[in-house]
């Protein structure tokens, strides 16, 4: 067996455990989710707003590729699952565990969310910028949704169901994370690990069966389409994954050991997502397969990833890939520029049309998405990284006054 794989002796394994947060290669797959992310909205969205589909085969083909983008958030939740899971399960013996964890979570999220809404909400409108369906104007009839962190309930119950911004669409994903910390401290406090891995393995179960249950004629009764993707009992399972490794990475008998379960797990659920991909030309989030079987495969596939990353060494291959200097600078901006991109990204389109530059060359849509898409990911990245240097870091400097206590012992 290759040494770089042999589990470490007991403290060493305490020591990765406390130090997992700070691994590069969680930065990395950060940065793959917000890649995904991005592509996925700043392809083809020109051609969008001018109402112009692909007509080409080429281009057909490169839309359902760049469709899977929106996968990046299904990795940004077993991403979340297993830091915050880890984070809690070590401070559980610490003092001031309820005040330091939701004053930690303030300070890296709130400064940013809401600045980002009073921005829009007051300044934007002086430039009469993305008035209409995209932007402030909706923003501004439907805010109490996202300052209470609920778009996601707003978007999916058919008795609500505001018309909201399509600039902001991408909040519901932040609104499941605020519920999901909202709950989980509580639970990890009371819970032994045993029962945690318990509880977690029926929330994998549950979630499908919860999407199954929204997509049937009694959910659709009092939810629409989206509720399956958007609401978080339906998407638990993801973070629930992501607990559960987290759970393993702090047992006595480590982690690496499920490496080659791993391997098969992720070719498993590689295989369905294939399957479903070429069956229904794409992996549409709004499909009934992809929303019931194709999440529970993603989110398998998922955190098996998330392991190869937690468990690879320098110079393996996941290790090189996830390390990689543009990979881990993306995920150190990433959540500016989720919050960012959206908006950016239908400016941007929206200027375009305006200027009547928006064109085919040989009729094809691909050579414009591609400039479309540098443009609007250096934008957003540059504007993350001026929020980070300029007004995120400032917050976080007060994470000091709320440390965390000693990591708990495996367990």
């Amino acid at each position: 067996m290759n040494e770089a794989r042999s589990e470490p002796e007991p403290a060493r394994r305490n020591e990765i455990a406390g130090d997992i947060t700070r691994l590069p290669t969680l930065d990395g797959l950060r940065g793959l989710a917000v890649l995904l992310v991005m592509q996925l909205h700043f392809w083809g969205v020109a051609f969008g707003f001018a109402g112009r589909s692909p007509t080409l085969a080429i281009d057909r083909w490169a839309a359902r590729v760049f469709g899977v983008g929106w996968s990046g958030v299904d990795l940004f939740f077993v991403l979340s699952g297993f830091l915050i899971t880890g984070i809690l399960y070590d401070a559980k013996r610490s003092n001031a565990y309820f005040r330091n964890f939701y004053a930690r979570r303030f300070l890296r999220i709130f400064p940013l969310y809401y600045g980002f809404l009073a921005f829009s909400l007051l300044i934007l409108p002086n430039f009469g910028r993305l008035a209409g369906p995209a932007g402030v104007d909706q923003l501004r009839n439907t805010q109490v949704w996202y300052w209470t962190y609920t778009v996601n309930f707003g978007s999916s119950l058919n008795q609500v169901h505001p018309d909201l911004p399509l600039g902001y669409g991408q909040f519901w994903s932040l609104a499941i994370e605020e519920q999901f910390y909202l709950l989980w401290p509580l639970v990890v406090l009371l819970l032994s690990r045993r029962a945690l891995i318990n509880v977690c393995a029926a929330l994998v179960v549950g979630a499908l069966a919860v999407r199954v249950f929204l997509l049937e004629p009694a959910g659709a009764s009092f939810a629409n389409f989206n509720a399956a993707n958007v609401l978080l009992p339906a998407r638990v399972d993801t973070l629930a994954f992501g607990a559960l490794l987290a759970l393993a990475v702090r047992g006595r008998e480590g982690v690496a050991r499920f490496r080659p379960g791993a391997s098969f797990a992720a070719g498993g659920a590689f295989a369905v997502l294939a399957t479903l991909f070429i069956t229904h030309n794409g992996l549409s989030g709004f499909d009934r397969d992809v929303q019931t079987i194709g999440f529970s495969a993603l989110a398998l596939f998922y955190a098996a990833l998330l392991l190869f990353a937690v468990t690879s060494e320098p110079g393996e291959m996941f290790h090189r890939i996830f390390a990689h200097p543009s990979l881990t600078f993306l995920g150190r901006y990433s959540y500016a520029i989720y919050v960012f991109h959206l908006l950016i990204a239908f400016e941007f389109a929206v200027e375009l049309g305006r200027r009547g530059q928006v064109h085919t060359v040989f009729g094809s849509q691909i050579p414009m998405n591609i400039l479309v898409s540098l443009a609007c990911t250096v934008i957003s990245v540059t504007a993350a990284w001026l929020s980070w240097h300029l007004f995120e870091k400032q917050f976080l400097k007060l994470k000091r006054f709320v440390p965390y206590g000693r990591p708990a012992q495996p367990s």
